[in-house]
């Protein structure tokens, strides 16, 4: 049996500006999420990072490994350990008016997002994987892979993804869909 993707939420800006879009009551009914985030600057020539955080915690939990292709040059096997939230670089299209609106795509995948570590006590650990397409001004273009783990007892399961950064443009969204595989 193929398996079934179900939304759970969206959350999308409004014209005020914000610098965060958040999901939370995430019901504990299926395998995995997948996560899916198009979002736009506000009056920015040049793409910039977003932080993805999940159940709200800002702690320096968050560590992650990403190799990314900037048009034709690669960074290789960068990690980042004890960071406040899963930096996707250039997560956040620009956007300058008239001249230039892109959204940046990231999708983050997080498999067995229920399950709770069981360690005694709770270590907690939550991870996954990430992928980001991004046009990061009129003539540069970016792809980014990253693998992800939070260790830390708030953060499992996951109840809550939100995410982070400068002002976002009105319409820049998040969805999170649940995933059963059979």
């Amino acid at each position: 049996m193929a398996a079934t993707y179900e939304l759970l939420g969206t959350a999308t800006a409004d014209g005020s500006s914000p610098t965060t879009l958040s999901i939370g009551s995430i019901p504990q009914t299926h395998d995995d999420l997948e996560i899916i985030g198009l979002l736009t600057a506000i009056n920015s020539y040049t793409a910039a990072e977003c932080k993805w955080r999940i159940n709200g915690v800002t702690g320096s939990y968050y560590n992650y490994s990403y190799l990314r292709q900037q048009n034709n040059s690669v960074e290789p096997d960068k990690n980042t350990s004890g960071d406040t939230g899963i930096a996707i670089y250039n997560g956040l299209g620009p956007n300058h008016g008239s001249y230039m609106r892109l959204q940046a795509c990231t999708k983050l995948y997080i498999a067995g997002y229920t399950e709770s570590s069981g360690g005694s006590p709770s270590y907690g650990l939550t991870s996954g994987i990430a992928t980001n397409r991004s046009i990061t001004d009129s003539s540069t273009n970016e792809m980014g892979i990253y693998s992800f783990s939070c260790r830390d007892a708030s953060l499992d399961p996951v109840t809550e993804v939100s995410v982070s950064t400068s002002a976002m443009a009105e319409n820049s969204v998040i969805y999170i869909y649940g995933i059963n595989r059979s």
